[in-house]
Order: structure tokens, then C-alpha cells, then sequence
């Protein structure tokens, strides 16, 4: 079976099934906190999996996009199963009162974060979410659920924050963010080279955190590791582009 990825529609999001550059601005929700957003792009989808390398490090992997081809996806079991993962471009409403100027991060999510957000887009009383601030509230470790989510009061996009946006899609500029370079599928080649042939899946949400993506704690993770088998070289998936014709429309820039 081959998986959907790529940008998609708001409304469609909630019922799909789920080095060398500059750093990727990742909006980090690692202590308990209330963080205030605007989402700023339709969502990336794709897949990913935690393992543990050689050296017992937790790894986040992309997945080829077909179970057929991804080394983890073919033991077969429920822990090796990829988890769909949204991305979206987000302004940070702290950072940007902090640096006097419009900071954009981009929102790695897991299913319980992005249905609450598309379940807002398409409500009437609210609309799309590009004219209304979202507010994240994060628990405590242990907190079920971890997240909630909730609307606040409508307001325009300003211009600066129109042109903060803009620049992020222009590849020369020093905010440029590429989605699909975040989210296109790997080759079996490339995760079998994290893998080294003795990468264990990653189940153990507080080792992932320390990593950096604690919001791999949006999808509960099982409980026992399992051993991957030798490495396994497979073609890759086809990939897709962000549209950012689409974006446009989205955010009537």
C-alpha cells in the first residue's frame, strides 16, 4: 500500500489516514505552556517513525511512503507502523513580541493537534484558521490528552506579516522553509544508513522528547522495542510539491 503525502486541503487533513542547509525553525512545545499561533500554510502531510540507532540515540526517520519499500513499515508489526505527521508554517506570536518583528516556525503535529485545528476551520462559527489566532496548551508529561486547542478573537493579517510570509517561499531568502524538503519520503537506502542494521524502534516518548520533537507525545507510543532486521535496499517513492499557487488563494495574499 502506498501512502497519500504532501500538502492537503484543511478540510480533507482530519480524515487522512494519518543536513548541510540552515536550521529548520521548528516550533518547540517542550515544557508545559500556552503557545499562541497563526497558521500561515495549508498542511504537508507525511510519515515518520522514532527508532533508536547503533548508539542507542533516538532517530526520527521519514517513511518512504510505501509499506512496501520502507525497511521499518515490513516487519510488519504495530510498532513499526509509521505515523502520519502534519507540517504547517505558523507565526509565533511570542518569539515575533520578542524580536520586535514576524517570526515564523513551522508546526510539526501529530493527529490530535491538527484535528482540532481543521475541526475549527471548518466550523462556521470560525472559518479558516488564517483569520484567527490558535492557542496550544501544553500539559504536563503523563497528561491525557497532552494538548488541547482553542480559537482566539479574529484578526487581519498586516502587511509586514503578509510579506514575513512571502519571504519564507522564496528560496534566496535567509527565512525560506521548504516543506517538502521537511517532509518528502526517504529512500530505503537513506533510513537503512541510520539504521546501520541494528536500530531498534523508538517507543520510549521521554527519550524522543530529549531529541527535540516532543511532539512525537501526540501519538501515544507502544511499549515494547523491537529489533529491525539487516538493512534493505529498495526503489524510492515518487514524490510531490507544495503548491504555492494554493497557499495563496488560502491566505488572499
Amino acid at each position: 500500500m502506498s501512502y497519500q503525502f504532501g500538502e492537503v486541503d484543511w478540510d480533507s487533513a482530519a480524515s487522512t489516514g494519518g543536513t548541510g542547509g540552515p536550521r529548520i525553525p521548528f516550533l518547540v512545545m517542550k515544557e508545559p505552556a500556552d503557545y499562541q499561533v497563526r497558521v500561515v500554510s495549508k498542511p504537508f502531510l507525511y510519515y515518520q517513525h522514532w527508532i533508536n540507532d547503533i548508539s542507542g540515540a533516538a532517530k526520527k526517520v521519514n517513511c518512504t511512503a510505501d509499506e512496501n519499500t520502507c525497511p521499518i513499515c515490513k516487519l510488519g508489526t504495530k510498532e513499526s507502523k509509521a505515523k502520519a505527521h502534519w507540517l504547517f508554517k505558523v507565526i509565533n506570536r511570542a518569539e515575533s513580541e520578542k524580536e520586535g518583528k514576524t517570526i515564523i516556525n513551522v508546526l510539526d503535529c501529530g493527529s490530535q493537534i491538527l484535528n482540532a485545528i481543521a475541526d475549527y476551520n471548518k466550523d462556521k462559527d470560525w472559518g479558516s484558521v488564517v483569520g484567527y489566532d490558535i492557542k496550544i496548551k501544553r500539559g504536563p508529561k503523563g497528561k491525557n490528552p497532552l494538548y488541547t486547542v482553542a480559537p482566539v478573537s479574529k484578526s487581519a493579517l498586516t502587511d509586514e506579516e503578509k510579506t514575513a510570509i512571502k519571504a519564507t517561499r522564496v528560496e534566496e531568502s535567509e527565512t525560506f522553509i521548504d516543506l517538502q524538503k521537511i517532509g518528502n519520503p526517504w529512500t530505503p537506502d537513506k533510513i537503512n544508513s541510520v539504521m546501520t542494521g541494528a536500530a531498534t524502534v523508538n517507543v520510549n516518548a521521554s527519550t524522543a522528547a530529549a531529541a527535540g520533537f516532543d511532539d512525537v507525545l501526540d501519538d501515544t507510543p507502544a511499549t515494547t522495542p523491537v529489533t529491525t532486521p539487516a538493512a534493505v535496499t529498495t526503489p524510492a517513492a515518487a514524490t510531490t510539491t507544495e503548491s504555492a499557487t494554493s497557499d495563496d488563494e488560502f491566505l488572499d495574499l
